[in-house]
């Protein structure tokens, strides 16, 4: 066979030979008096061509079944696959199908017998498949089900013959969904006929030993790519592809599974012992002890909920990720018209009469009426708002007053109105979509997420302050809540430690954690180290449905945790073994269910998340939280591959202006559509919320494109640079620098800072570095130095003239990072959104390091 032949042949095999089979079956259906001959021949010259297609391109070799395995599927193929389904037939033709419909004869009205022949076969082909789905999903996890349906699964190879291979009650179980509904509608015998040819050609290749490759049918059909998964030895693998002719309700409800770029490894049993001839596998399954269960029997509510969140995670992609893809075609028609629903909106408000928001017809003439404003030049207005009420810069009363959480500085207190709050529970909404997509297992078990307190408190005339992020928790899909581990009133507390310990203690009684999301890695990093010091009194209090810490709780979250404290002493036993066998417990060790971890990735917490992937399982994933802020959400993260995201342009008004540009005084901007691929810029935002061309002081980098609109990653703060001598070290060279000498140095760096020192024109760099590096802090300070020349060729000029003296070393003792965090946080950062600046001016460093360095550095 030629090389072309070999190359399409796997393309081609299957929608040519079904075509053929379901035409010909057609054309010889027509031919009065040859329902017989319609039917078979057609099956029969598709048999002939899977087996001549086995031959001529095997997918392996060693699948060719041998004269016992032979001798065995031809026995089931005869008596359960042909002669089995015939006399269920005549059985039920006599004792049910013609009793009912002469009792009954409006019964037949209740199939579509006037529409054409393709559609009623198409319409029995999605509506069988649906109960033989769940027959055989269902099969996979009852007890009594799955001693039966082992037979099926005990054949180590796949060819054409073993595809009859079913015990005999399960087969009569098939018949009674798939073909003894239609009989009793009496549906026309050329539909089954042309159905009975589909079902049985597309049998033989689901089974085949050819190589096929099926392309977009992977997503219509169950098709042999997608069964050989279905019959992989290992559970996880094998608990996968349901369908029996299609494969649309695995899409829907989550079981769909086809790898990339590898092969499905052994078939079969865990059991080698199963017994494979024909009357053996007649007894099996009412032997004890033989078959190997799949997996433990789910509780009729647990699949319901997988159902469920299938059905409202795909609502939730009909209702928000279909209009914004639409506007992702026309970003800079996008724009405009979310421009004009705020400035309409706003338009009466103190604030949109001073600049003339009713005549506005343009961006750009927006853009000229509109200055550049920080947050103090719109706080006048805030103020008014917050002392008078009424509309003055927001037409609708604010929901809650959102607080930054900048490092230094008096709060800022933002306006969520009910539109701003609407968009940001839409776009969580959207990435819970696409994170279930990408990763359904991550919302079939519990999720741990930490987030700040919804109201914190109550401004002078009363409006509630707080977070919006805190808020939205509350305010989640009814079934992502009931998954919650962690209620909403524990994020209230103000005792930092006593959270943190409260968190652990509810996240540890959990055995099967799936999901994790909290803004900062290094809070998970804190909880793991909260358990290492001393693990004994939180399993004691598991097994005994207790906290230790319970005195200190005040009434209302110890109410709200009391459901939460039942004894758990097997969960107990289980972290008692694992602390013998490894005292150093992870995240890996501790909830080896978990799936999927959502957090920001990128900047200082890069830092954290490089420790913290060490202790995940290896199936967890990372998934970038996005570009957020307390101003807005920005981005809609896609996938697990990039941090990049779509901004959200059908909410908030975008404006860029390039860095350098920036920099340089230049403060005419650019919209979406127009910036350019691997480009960096500042981002001004036009938002519902009280947010007129406000500067957020945020460096955006551009990382490809999704149709016509930018995807963004967020690089740094704009106050992430520093500049002693005109050097303009930016916050992402430092973290570069830091990388390289991790790589190239075998260090690891947990935690760092990077200090100017305007006055001894130096850099300082404070670091903990756990693994005792062989080299000194001079020569490691050294080689950071001259990387950052490297990157920064103005930094080099400088160090190269002595303008800029030499970096130098300081090392932090373990735990220095976390000392610096409860340190912010005293000071007033709300901790859920702490990001620690790697680079920043010794006048803006409040944290004494004194206390915390390695003095064997010394």
């Amino acid at each position: 066979m030629t090389k072309t032949a070999k190359l399409i042949l796997p393309r081609i095999a299957y929608p040519a030979t079904m075509m053929l089979t379901l035409v010909g079956a057609y054309y010889l259906l027509g031919i009065q008096d040859s329902r017989v001959l319609g039917s078979y021949l057609p099956v029969f010259a598709g048999l002939a061509l899977v087996m001549t297609l086995e031959y001529l391109i095997p997918n392996r070799r060693e699948w060719r079944g041998n004269t016992g395995d032979v001798k065995n599927d031809f026995i089931f193929m005869a008596l359960v696959q042909v002669l089995l389904p015939r006399l269920l037939a005549l059985l039920a033709v006599f004792a049910l199908i013609e009793p009912l419909q002469t009792a009954a004869p409006a019964l037949v009205h209740g199939w579509p017998h006037g529409w054409p022949v393709g559609a009623q076969v198409a319409l029995m082909l999605v509506s069988a498949e649906f109960p033989r789905y769940w027959l055989h999903r269902f099969a996979h996890t009852n007890p009594l089900l799955w001693r039966l349906h082992a037979v099926h699964h005990s054949v180590h190879k796949l060819y054409w013959l073993n595809v009859g291979r079913f015990h005999p009650l399960e087969k009569a179980l098939q018949f009674v969904l798939d073909a003894l509904p239609f009989m009793l509608l009496d549906v026309d015998e050329q539909v089954i006929a042309l159905y009975f040819v589909f079902y049985a050609v597309n049998g033989f290749f689901q089974h085949s030993n050819i190589e096929l490759r099926h392309g977009p049918l992977n997503y219509l059909i169950s098709t042999a790519e997608l069964h050989r998964w279905h019959h992989s030895r290992r559970v996880s693998e094998a608990n996968n592809n349901y369908g029996n002719n299609l494969i649309i309700w695995d899409l829907v409800f989550g079981s769909w599974f086809l790898p990339k770029n590898r092969s499905v490894d052994e078939l079969g049993l865990k059991n080698a012992d199963y017994p494979m001839d024909f009357g053996s596998q007649m007894t099996t399954p009412f032997v004890r002890g033989i078959t190997d269960k799949r997996v433990p029997l789910p509780t009729a509510r647990k699949v319901a909920r997988k159902v469920l969140l299938t059905l409202s995670m795909n609502y939730m992609g009909w209702r928000y990720w279909r209009p914004l893809r639409r506007a992702l075609k026309q970003p800079a028609l996008a724009q405009e018209h979310t421009l004009r629903q705020i400035l309409d909106v706003n338009k009466h408000t103190e604030y949109g009469k001073q600049y003339g928001f009713a005549g506005i017809n343009s961006v750009e003439t927006f853009v000229n009426t509109l200055p550049i404003q920080e947050y103090g030049d719109l706080k006048p207005y805030v103020d008014q708002q917050i002392e008078r009420g009424g509309p003055v810069i927001t037409a609708h009363p604010p929901v809650l007053y959102a607080v930054t959480s900048g490092t230094t500085g008096s709060p800022k207190y933002l306006p969520v109105t009910p539109t701003s709050f609407h968009q940001l529970r839409e776009a969580q909404r959207l990435i819970l979509y696409h994170q279930f997509r990408q990763r359904p297992r991550a919302f079939y078990g519990q999720f741990l997420t930490i987030v700040s307190p919804a109201i914190e408190g109550h401004l002078a005339h009363g409006q509630p302050y707080g977070s919006a992020s805190g808020l939205a928790y509350q305010m989640m899909p009814s079934l992502v809540r009931r998954a919650y581990i962690i209620p909403a009133e524990v994020f209230e507390l103000t005792d930092y430690e006593l959270k943190y310990a409260l968190i652990l203690r509810l996240a540890l009684a959990c055995e099967n954690l799936t999901y994790i999301g909290t803004a900062n890695p290094s809070s998970l990093l804190h909880l793991m180290a909260l358990y290492q010091q001393g693990p004994q009194e939180y399993i004691d209090s598991i097994a005994r449905g207790t906290f230790h810490l319970a005195d200190r709780l005040p009434d209302k979250v110890a109410k709200a945790i009391a459901p939460r404290l039942q004894a758990r002493p097997e969960r107990a036993n289980d972290l008692q073994s694992l602390l013998k066998d490894n005292p150093q417990a992870s995240y890996a060790q501790l909830w080896p269910t978990l799936e999927l971890v959502t957090t920001w990735t990128g900047g200082s917490c890069g830092i954290a998340l490089n420790t913290l992937k060490k202790q995940l399982p290896p199936q967890a994933k990372v998934y970038e939280l996005g570009y957020i802020a307390s101003e807005l959400r920005g981005t809609i993260p896609l996938n697990l591959s990039s941090a990049a995201g779509l901004p959200a342009l059908n909410q908030h008004f975008f404006e860029f202006v390039e860095k350098n540009a920036w920099d340089a005084g230049e403060r005419r901007t650019q919209g979406l559509g127009t910036l350019e691929g691997g480009a960096e810029y500042y981002l001004i935002v036009t938002t519902a919320a009280g947010l007129y061309r406000y500067f957020m002081n945020d460096i955006l980098r551009v990382e490809g494109r999704h149709g016509a609109t930018p995807l963004l990653t967020f690089v740094q703060k704009g106050r992430g640079v520093t500049n002693i001598t005109g050097e303009k070290l930016y916050e992402g060279q430092v973290s570069e620098a830091m990388r390289r000498c991790e790589a190239e140095l075998g260090l690891n760096f947990p935690f760092y800072i990077l200090v100017a020192d305007e006055l001894a024109a130096c850099y300082q760099l404070y670091a903990e570095c756990p693994n005792q590096p062989t080299q000194s802090p001079k020569n490691i300070a050294a080689f950071i130095d001259r990387i950052l020349g490297e990157l920064n060729i103005e930094y080099r000029a400088k160090r190269d003239s002595g303008r800029l003296q030499p970096l130098h070393l300081e090392q932090l003792q373990p735990g220095a990072a976390e000392h610096y965090k409860q340190h912010h946080v005293a000071a007033g950062v709300r901790e859920s959104q702490f990001k620690a600046q790697t680079l920043v001016y010794k006048r803006n460093q409040s944290f004494d390091f004194a206390p915390h360095l390695e003095r064997s550095a010394h």
